[in-house]
């Protein structure tokens, strides 16, 4: 056993990562009912006797859970990773504590670190597959295909792509409102003109009026993705469903 991997299993073993939250047969969302009585309990019976005070009780923050109407859970996480152990974990821990109840498929895009074993534990949770380390940002075919795939794999409305750079803060305080959205990485090169006109083009088979107004990569980690988007944009002959 080398010493990378002893420092992999070393570091996923730490005990504080999040506790194991079984992501099927999730319990339905509360019905407003129910959320009535939490925030409001009956009152109880009259009684001859004083009531005793009320113990303080330390305040839980609220959990929101978000399924689609087929039961499953609308977020969904990519992960392409290489040989990158700490940051690799600390998304995942992340992931794992703010949602608890999506699917999370990590993809080994080469290298010679197996996150397999990791995946496999119950705290972390995740879909594990192993491919051969691509150059996508040479050829971004194989980038397509393998969020076409990962699409598919996890069977969401969104699909989350992460990197091992990214930091996840918290969950997320707006729902989606576009098919895709990225981040403000307008300290990276410019799309060169070729690229971009190309880009144009293609719009301009759906909307004539299309024109690419952010002249930089921005769907790189940290992005969201509708599935249908994806399966129109990379797979357009698929018959995938609507999920929504």
């Amino acid at each position: 056993m080398n010493a990378a991997w002893e420092n992999l299993v070393a570091a996923a073993s730490e005990s504080n990562a999040p506790a194991a939250v079984p992501i099927t047969k999730q319990p339905p969302p509360p019905t407003p009912a129910a959320v009535q009585s939490i925030v409001a309990p009956a009152s109880p019976a009259p009684s001859s006797q004083a009531p005793a005070p009320a113990a303080p009780q330390q305040q839980q923050p609220a959990t929101s859970v978000s399924f689609t109407p087929e039961g499953l859970p609308r977020f969904g996480f990519y992960l392409p990773v290489w040989n990158q152990i700490p940051s690799v974990l600390g998304v995942l821990k992340a992931t794992r504590k703010f949602y608890p109840e999506s699917p999370i498929y990590v993809l080994q895009d080469g290298g010679n670190i197996d996150f397999g074993p990791v995946c496999a534990m119950p705290k972390y949770r995740c879909i594990f597959q192993r491919g051969k380390g691509e150059n996508s940002r040479w050829n971004p075919h194989s980038w397509f295909h393998r969020i076409t795939q990962a699409a598919l794999i996890l069977g969401t409305e969104f699909v989350i792509y992460l990197e091992p750079d990214v930091k996840v803060a918290r969950r997320h305080l707006v729902d989606p409102k576009h098919d895709a959205g990225g981040i403000f990485d307008n300290f990276n090169p410019e799309v060169g003109d070729e690229t971009r006109n190309y880009l144009e083009r293609l719009g301009r088979d759906r909307n004539p009026c299309f024109k690419a107004t952010w002249h930089w990569f921005g769907l790189a980690g940290g992005s969201y993705f509708r599935t249908e988007a994806i399966m129109d944009a990379f797979a357009p002959g698929s018959q995938t469903p609507r999920l929504t």
